[in-house]
């Protein structure tokens, strides 16, 4: 999905973000009580680059996990949006785009957003400058093992 950026298990930083999972299981469990909050054990992290001529956006997608971490790292940008475009389960991600459906997010330095891995969404383009954000994919064994 991304070409620039760089996966945080072997680089040996894991730790970072299971102790900010850890830290955070209250809080992801009354947000999305329905994927195991708390039951949230493992994840896939990587950091990612946006700007001109690198990774300039992010087309329409799910994310494989039961809630996901985006957190914006800096840089001085312009653009490159993360735009929530509803949740759907896997036989309707095709489907259209409802009224009321659509949340544009802002990135700012320092700031966290926290959605369901299943809710779809894009990143907008980039216009100026570079954005760089940790990423990681909060999952749930218990949960996964229900759906199988």
């Amino acid at each position: 999905m991304h070409a620039h950026g760089a996966m945080l298990g072997p680089l040996g930083l894991d730790g970072v973000v299971d102790a900010l999972r850890e830290r955070l299981a209250p809080d992801l469990a009354r947000l999305y009580p329905e994927v195991g909050g708390e039951s949230l054990d493992g994840h896939h992290s990587y950091l990612v680059e946006y700007g001109r001529d690198i990774d300039e956006g992010l087309g329409c997608h799910v994310d494989d996990s039961e809630e996901t971490l985006n957190l914006c790292l800096g840089e001085t940008f312009s653009g490159a949006e993360l735009v929530l475009l509803g949740r759907r389960c896997a036989l309707h991600r095709q489907d259209p785009v409802e009224p009321g459906e659509t949340l544009e997010i802002d990135h700012e330095p320092g700031v966290c957003v926290l959605h369901a891995g299943w809710h779809r969404h894009r990143v907008d383009p980039i216009l100026r400058g570079e954005r760089r954000n940790l990423i990681a994919w909060l999952r749930s064994s218990a949960h996964r093992a229900r759906e199988e």
